[in-house]
């Protein structure tokens, strides 16, 4: 008889503690986040702005001039985080872990993957940066300057990774040429 009682009493209050921890859960995810999308050698801006409603998880992003964009799927399980856009070249799914006051994971869409980050913030609404990420272009990129006693001229040398010397010489070339 007393261990059902303690039984009950437990199961009691673990219905009770439930819905509180995942209230608390939420709190942890709901407010505005800022970051980008770093895919293809390119940081896209973003801002994210998670709320919720009836005990449920809903989303809005902005991101490419476009503000307040409805996320659907929106799902917290633990510190894993899960949100869908739909968009034009398909549907883009973002997973992430939340880290105290930071979400970073995976971004695919149409094929495409990357990787994300967010930070718990206001940030400055979505920008796209025009700076790639030099380390994830198929191609090597070196900014070049060519002078001569009255003109420099400069600018930014594109080279396929299959074919470095094709780089070095053309810039040699340039800078004979530009000298005659």
């Amino acid at each position: 008889m007393k261990r059902k009682r303690i039984t009950l009493v437990l199961g009691s209050l673990l219905a009770l503690i439930s819905p509180l921890t995942a209230r608390a859960q939420m709190d942890t995810l709901i407010g505005r986040w800022a970051g980008a999308i770093h895919v293809a050698g390119t940081n896209l801006d973003m801002v994210v702005e998670f709320a919720a409603s009836g005990g449920e998880l809903e989303a809005s992003i902005d991101i490419q001039g476009a503000t307040g964009v409805p996320l659907t799927n929106v799902t917290l399980d633990g510190n894993a985080v899960h949100f869908e856009l739909q968009a034009d070249p398909g549907l883009a799914i973002f997973q992430g872990i939340i880290d105290n006051e930071s979400i970073s994971g995976s971004f695919t869409q149409a094929g495409i993957e990357g990787t994300f980050n967010l930070s718990r913030g206001e940030g400055n609404g979505p920008v796209v940066s025009n700076e790639p990420d030099a380390e994830q272009l198929p191609y090597a990129v070196e900014e070049v300057e060519f002078s001569n006693d009255t003109t420099t001229m400069g600018g930014i040398l594109l080279a396929g990774m299959w074919r470095p010397s094709f780089a070095k010489r053309s810039k040699a070339r340039l800078r004979r040429a530009w000298r005659h």
